[in-house]
């Protein structure tokens, strides 16, 4: 044999032992740091997991308090809406004359929901009842506000109404 022939054969054989190493080992071994690397990452995400479970707990009891000072439960939007227009009327000596069905609609992409309802009373005690409702509550925003003096020509009782339309987007 001369030196080509076995210098042809060395570069051949050390192929062929390259890839049958490939093949039982490095390629195993490549598999596993994958595997490695993807573990790792997800135990770093997982890593604060009580933490974060202590921060959410915290904020379910803070949205909870949230919710009870407004006096909000379970029902729908328009029962406690309705519940908080009822309290905050009497606390200020008002009447609530009506309350009209909400008004529902669709606009880019977005719900509307309109309350209609009138009250009768002070004028005073109504602008603070309105601030209450506007500024304390997630109610929505006060759009439309109608005050009108009326009289009673039976009892010559005159009385301020107002019509309110307040809206909110869902």
């Amino acid at each position: 044999m001369n030196s080509k022939r076995r210098f042809f054969l060395l570069i051949i054989g050390a192929v062929v032992l390259f890839l049958i190493s490939y093949l039982t080992a490095i390629s195993k071994t490549l598999t596993l740091r994958k595997q490695y690397r993807s573990l790792e990452k997800e135990a770093f995400l997982n890593k604060d997991v009580s933490l974060q479970f202590q921060v959410i707990s915290k904020k379910q009891v803070y949205y909870d308090s949230i919710l009870q000072t407004m006096n909000l439960t379970d029902t729908s939007l328009e029962n406690n809406f309705l519940k908080t227009l009822n309290a905050e009327s009497k606390k200020g000596q008002l009447k609530l004359k009506t309350f009209n069905t909400p008004h529902l609609f669709l606009s880019d992409d977005a719900k509307y929901v309109s309350y209609d309802f009138t009250l009768e009373g002070d004028f005073v005690n109504m602008l603070k009842l309105l601030h209450k409702i506007e500024i304390g509550g997630t109610f929505g925003v006060i759009t439309h506000l109608d005050f009108k003096k009326e009289t009673d020509f039976r009892t010559r009782k005159k009385s301020l109404t107002s019509r309110v339309l307040i809206q909110s987007v869902q």
